[in-house]
């Protein structure tokens, strides 16, 4: 049981990880318990709790992005799948040989 407590004091790992865990989504009656005893102690992951906290509150004010703005058009789709495959055949390996006369490997040179 010591040891145990011992840990939860001292494990500054898990705590960031179930810092940003309770942040997505819920964490277990267990795991709050060892956060909240771990935070007792620390004063840096009481930090981290704070600056993250911070930062997933701006990146969420930030990118706030609607489903419906996320669409693209058919004919774009296509332009840019030409593209695409107009750039993959262009950068195909080639063989060639060295002016030394030894074979070189085929990802050496892209053409």
């Amino acid at each position: 049981m010591e040891e145990d407590l011992k840990k939860t004091f001292y494990n500054c790992k898990k705590a960031t990880y179930l810092i940003e865990k309770r942040q997505l989504d819920e964490i277990t009656s267990a795991e709050s318990c060892d956060l909240e005893l771990h935070l007792k102690c620390c004063t840096m992951c009481k930090t981290y709790m704070k600056q993250s906290a911070l930062i997933n509150y701006w990146i969420s004010k930030v990118f706030v992005i609607k489903d419906s703005d996320l669409r693209l058009d058919d004919e774009f789709k296509k332009k840019l799948q030409e593209c695409i495959d107009a750039a993959l055949d262009k950068k195909k390996p080639r063989r060639f040989f060295n002016p030394n006369g030894k074979n070189r490997n085929a990802f050496d040179k892209v053409g």
